[in-house]
């Protein structure tokens, strides 16, 4: 049972099962590399330039990232439209 501020209660409940564990792993440069889910890649100025998502053996998708060299937010990178994955 919760309770707000305002004195409301809810007693609804959530129950999450978690197949497994999973173990984060970092660079050298102490970057997310992969958190069992996603792979991460930085570049050379440890800007993250692409996350590709593993939702199963057959299936992985990839975003990238560009940088304008203003220390402006990344925008989506269009050229990696084809991409597929290794293996």
């Amino acid at each position: 049972m919760a309770t707000d501020a305002q004195g409301h209660t809810a007693s609804n409940s959530v129950t999450v099962s978690l197949s497994g564990t999973t173990s984060p792993q970092y660079d050298l440069n102490g970057n997310l590399h992969a958190d069992g889910h996603r792979i991460f890649q930085v570049d050379s100025e440890n800007q993250l330039v692409s996350v590709v998502v593993t939702n199963n053996a057959t299936n992985s998708t990839q975003s990238g990232f560009v940088y304008d060299g203003k220390n402006a937010p990344p925008y989506p990178d269009r050229r990696r439209s084809g991409w597929d994955p290794p293996g």
